[in-house]
């Protein structure tokens, strides 16, 4: 597990069978360690203050494999429910799903 917090002093994963303090690899703020619970928090301390927080990269990708057919092809009909910024609960965890579909040409 990576977890970039530049002001962090600290950053412990917690997962449903144990904790476990990441050790800072980058003076910039770049914690890792061996981790292996998919449904984890971070408990993260800066400064004086302990915060407990979601890692925003451990929930899965919020467009199928189907949605990128369709996109690809130019042929997506309900574009406007997936793109964007949407309300949603994703594993337990209400929040906002934003999704942006940036694509680059080939000379």
């Amino acid at each position: 597990m990576r977890v970039f917090l530049p002001d962090a002093r600290r950053v412990v994963a917690i997962g449903e069978h144990g904790e476990r303090e990441l050790p800072r690899i980058d003076d910039a703020g770049l914690f890792a360690g061996p981790f292996d619970d998919p449904h984890y928090r971070l408990r993260a301390q800066f400064g004086d203050n302990e915060v407990e927080l979601e890692d925003a990269y451990r929930f899965p990708p919020l467009l199928s494999d189907y949605d990128l057919y369709l996109l690809g092809e130019g042929n997506h009909l309900r574009l406007y429910e997936k793109l964007g910024a949407h309300p949603l609960t994703c594993e337990g965890v209400a929040g906002v799903g934003f999704v942006v579909w940036a694509r680059t040409r080939s000379a």
